[in-house]
């Protein structure tokens, strides 16, 4: 009876053919122009969110030299989900770097994680389509703390990438477990990132999915040279459960581009602050959000001097 195909400004034309929505969806061709991401409201029916990406150009292989096939020995994570991956895929990920670099490659599946993947120097951690490094979701398996560590993180490191159609969920909703209304951060209501940078540089996250923050999904923090490409940010989006769950947030990074990205979340999509010290040349571009809060914001929380911010497309 009624649907709306969001963002409206990309001017799809719909047409309804008894239960049958039908649109067209031509692709972008350069990386200057909105992405092709989509959410599609029918009746009062639950959003559909569609992700249109550009096939995947170069991805890497997984027999291919300087691939560490994470399922494969000497490794061999399990991709059922059954049994704890992450230190299979850790240990893959330190042999590459401790090589001077290489690709860490996760095939389609389910591997089961905690806290602090840490990708090193040098190294390329590749999800596959269908790959999902999920976080355990029971609450008894980690540290009683009001703020729990991220799922992923990069630190100190330089020449860092994580790419490809997999995706990191963070369990971060189920972790939290929040009441209605505004949630206060507490023990009993943690806190945390899902994929977190810190004093790093010329560090890419490019293509991936990233779910379920119950803090600042994607941190950007006290880095240099960082490119955020085509990343999907997917939270939890009922707005009886306010958690302060940002998208992507640059805090005291410079150059830093994030450019063709999607949010859907309850907080802020897409955020700029000088937290701890300056920071200059943070373009945001070309990007879509769906949120309750500040689709865009700059300044908030900030102690350094902020220069050459742009918000633009």
């Amino acid at each position: 009876n009624t649907f709306k195909v969001s963002p409206l400004s990309l001017g799809i034309e719909a047409t309804v053919n008894n239960n049958r929505l039908s649109f067209n969806l031509s692709q972008v061709t350069s990386d200057d122009e909105t992405p092709r991401y989509l959410v599609v409201q029918i009746n009062n029916l639950e959003k559909l969110v569609i992700l249109g990406d550009l096939p995947e150009i170069n991805a890497p292989t997984s027999d291919a030299d300087g691939v560490y096939m994470v399922t494969a020995a000497p490794y061999s994570a399990d991709s059922t989900g059954v049994i704890f991956a992450q230190t299979a895929i850790q240990q893959a990920i330190n042999d590459a770097s401790d090589a001077g670099g290489g690709i860490v490659y996760v095939p389609y599946g389910l591997y089961t994680m905690k806290e602090n993947l840490s990708v090193k120097s040098n190294v390329k951690l590749y999800l596959a389509p269908g790959a999902v490094l999920k976080a355990i979701d029971i609450r008894s398996q980690y540290q009683q703390n009001s703020t729990l560590p991220p799922a992923v993180i990069i630190h100190n490191a330089s020449n860092a990438k994580i790419t490809g159609r997999g995706e990191i969920d963070g369990s971060g909703y189920k972790l939290m477990s929040p009441p209605a209304g505004f949630t206060s951060q507490s023990v009993q209501h943690p806190r945390r990132r899902v994929v977190q940078l810190d004093y790093s540089s010329d560090v890419e996250l490019n293509g991936i999915i990233v779910k379920d923050g119950s803090g600042w999904t994607v941190e950007l923090m006290r880095s240099d040279r960082l490119i955020v490409q085509n990343v999907k940010v997917l939270n939890h989006k009922d707005i009886r459960y306010k958690i302060e769950n940002d998208g992507i947030n640059s805090v005291s990074s410079s150059n830093t581009i994030i450019n063709q990205c999607f949010v859907i979340t309850i907080d802020d999509a897409y955020c700029a602050k000088a937290r701890y010290t300056d920071m200059d040349n943070c373009i945001f571009s070309n990007n879509v959000c769906y949120n309750w809060s500040g689709g865009v914001k700059a300044g908030m929380q900030s102690v350094g001097d902020m220069s050459d911010i742009l918000f633009r497309n």
